[in-house]
């Protein structure tokens, strides 16, 4: 028999050898080592624009206004006594305000990535929860009773959140006894009890809860964020949990689908003949195993989501100043579109590229980690 400390290591080298032919692959991509070249680039850039457009008295002022430097092109020199911007030369030109056009453009770099990565950390989480629910529960029911709970519980909710608190409160927790006392009478042995009303089976967990994603895939999408949008207020938190919450269908399908075969094998069985729990079985043993798909959905989510904001603030609806952000200096920039075509030729470039990357390099991490879908092309 191996000596454990030998197997280890042998492990880890087959780890390692796995892991630079996986490089290797991806390297012979061209489009989507580019992609994943200017991701790179992008996040450094963000990174930077974070840091030097920040602060009481920042190092490149995006809001700094020079009305006698207003509409100046690309690569202009600043004028004596203009306050003149970084290095001392206009990269970007200026606006109609006399506003550097390059510290707006690094400053709305930032607001994208937050955006775009906040957003989508949210519609995965719910997409993760939704899908590795339905594919592990699938086949147990709902019944009366647990829809009546769930409609208690939330409309003490509601009313809590309208205003009306002691009745939300009141509501909450008779929905939480309730739900206590389900739990004990499950726990308990004994003689079944007689199946009452409320017994009663509805629907499975899975179709109930694809039942909602195929709902929610009716819904044009951008019109239903523009309309929350439009009700709620303006503020960039909001931006990003309205994304969030209208986009984890497609994550949720993909978990739901891989769940529906991991649960099948047999490392499964044997942590459930282990004693380990339901909780243990889905985080620690199946949600590793699936998440290839999830980090393709994530990447390609990230460049929907900035797009998305994009358009939201193009609109007058996305993330309202003193923020700038590329979608505002598009529509900023329309009324000099033949004056001035910087002010809307930079940003919608920016927008261009960084979409375009991510797309790319979900695309090469999709046929990394399924090579059958690029054969099959």
């Amino acid at each position: 028999m191996m000596d454990p400390a030998a197997l280890a290591q042998a492990d880890d080298v087959g780890q390692v050898q796995h892991r630079g032919r996986l490089w290797r692959t991806f390297r012979r991509n061209r489009p989507a080592l580019a992609g994943f070249v200017f991701f790179c680039a992008f996040l450094v850039l963000a990174a930077i624009g974070a840091a030097v457009t920040s602060g009481r008295e920042p190092l490149v002022d995006p809001g700094r206004v020079r009305l006698e430097e207003r509409l100046r092109p690309p690569l202009s020199p600043a004028r004596d006594g203009a306050n003149p911007p970084f290095l001392g030369i206009y990269l970007l030109g200026t606006d109609d305000l006399g506003r550097d056009l390059f510290a707006r453009m690094l400053e709305g770099a930032w607001v994208s990535l937050t955006v775009g990565f906040i957003a989508v950390g949210i519609s995965v989480s719910l997409g993760i929860l939704a899908g590795g629910i339905a594919g592990y529960y699938g086949r147990r029911l709902i019944r009366l009773r647990h829809a009546a709970l769930a409609l208690t519980l939330v409309a003490g909710t509601i009313l809590g959140w309208s205003g009306h608190l002691p009745a939300g409160l009141l509501l909450v927790a008779a929905a939480l006894w309730a739900g206590l006392g389900m739990r004990r009478r499950r726990q308990e042995k004994g003689r079944p009890r007689r199946p009452g009303l409320l017994d009663r089976p509805l629907i499975d967990i899975d179709g109930f809860l694809m039942r909602i994603v195929d709902i929610l895939l009716c819904f044009p999408s951008f019109f239903l964020i523009l309309t929350v949008v439009a009700l709620l207020p303006p503020r960039m938190i909001t931006i990003m949990a309205v994304i969030g919450l209208t986009s984890w269908e497609g994550t949720a399908r993909f978990v739901r689908a891989e769940f529906l075969s991991l649960r099948e094998r047999e490392f499964v069985d044997a942590a459930r003949a282990l004693g380990v729990g339901d909780p243990g079985i889905l985080f620690r043993h199946m949600l590793p195993n699936a998440l290839g798909p999830v980090f393709v959905s994530a990447t390609l989510g990230v460049a929907s989501a900035i797009l998305t904001e994009s358009g939201l603030s193009f609109l007058g609806f996305g993330v309202p100043p003193p923020h700038a952000t590329w979608g505002n200096l598009l529509a900023d920039g329309r009324r000099f579109l033949f004056d001035a075509p910087w002010l809307t030729l930079a940003p919608g470039s920016a927008i261009l590229a960084v979409v375009l990357s991510f797309n790319l390099f979900g695309e090469g991490l999709r046929d990394l980690l399924h090579p059958q879908a690029r054969e099959g092309r």
